[in-house]
């Protein structure tokens, strides 16, 4: 879910100011149908590009996370290596060789052992501990094997299938792109929408210029607030019910400032625009 609200928070800003400015330069023109037929195309177009871009941009990211995979699988094979070079393996490690619960215990705490590369008589001693241990124990082969199965399970559970992430990743990169789609598309409706309601295309710039103010300025004011809400939680719950009760007017002033640092940038954008259009349409 924060995934795609990040996703959707890209998409949904990049629509929400260059349709505006598309919408606004258009409108100099005086010709409403002209601005609508426009923004449309320039809101199916930019949805489907700025997708395309949040899936691509999802897929590489995961990719470049691949040779760490590989890395940190290099770093448990040579681990294992060096487990299997270990003096306490005096027979060949795997299922078939194996020839008593033993042999298995003994080649189940030589590979949990590897990873933290202790000197031979440090292992030697952690092995004779647990031999004792098992055949103090009365049945030895019992004991032994759950041993082995306590630290098959320890071992599974500190490196974790790979399979699943990957899937996970390649899904994650078409939500990803439909993510951002869906922000663009809900963001350039909103300047766009006034101008299917007035006779006029000043009354259309008008209106359109009055929703996009008010959006930039709540969507710049709810992204910081919240962000520094979700910040803020992770100090305790003795603050989170203290703040609670209380207005924290620092947040507060924070958050009014991003929502107008969007309300100047997207004023920027459409101003930017309309000087654009009436100089080329001075020009031809």
């Amino acid at each position: 879910m924060k995934r795609f609200l990040a996703d959707f928070t890209l998409g949904f800003a990049d629509g929400l100011t260059v349709p505006f400015a598309l919408t606004a330069g258009l409108s100099s023109l005086g010709e409403t149908s002209t601005v609508i037929y426009a923004g449309m195309a320039e809101i199916c177009a930019g949805s489907i590009s700025m997708g395309i871009g949040g899936y691509l941009a999802a897929r590489g990211s995961g990719e470049s996370q691949a040779p760490e995979t590989l890395c940190s699988s290099g770093n448990s094979s040579h681990s294992d290596d060096d487990a299997e070079k270990h003096p306490l393996y005096s027979a060949p490690q795997g299922a078939e060789h194996i020839d008593s619960a033993a042999d298995a215990a003994r080649a189940a705490v030589v590979e949990h052992l590897a990873p933290l590369r202790l000197p031979r008589h440090l292992v030697e001693t952690a092995w004779a501990h647990v031999q004792e241990d098992l055949q103090s124990g009365g049945g030895a082969e019992d004991s032994a094997a759950v041993l082995v199965a306590a630290l098959s399970r320890r071992n599974q559970s500190a490196h974790p299938d790979e399979d699943e992430p990957a899937a996970s990743g390649s899904y994650s990169s078409v939500l990803a792109g439909l993510s951002v789609s869906a922000g663009y598309l809900t963001g350039g409706s909103l300047p766009l929408f006034p101008y299917f309601f007035v006779a006029s295309v000043d009354d259309g710039l008008l209106w359109s210029f009055l929703v996009c103010v008010a959006a930039l300025f709540m969507f710049g004011f709810a992204k910081h607030y919240l962000l520094s809400e979700a910040n803020a939680g992770n100090g305790g719950s003795r603050v989170a019910g203290r703040a609670a009760l209380t207005v924290d007017w620092r947040r507060l002033r924070g958050g009014v400032w991003e929502g107008l640092q969007m309300v100047v940038l997207g004023s920027l954008a459409a101003l930017a625009a309309v000087l654009c259009v009436r100089l080329f349409s001075g020009l031809v």
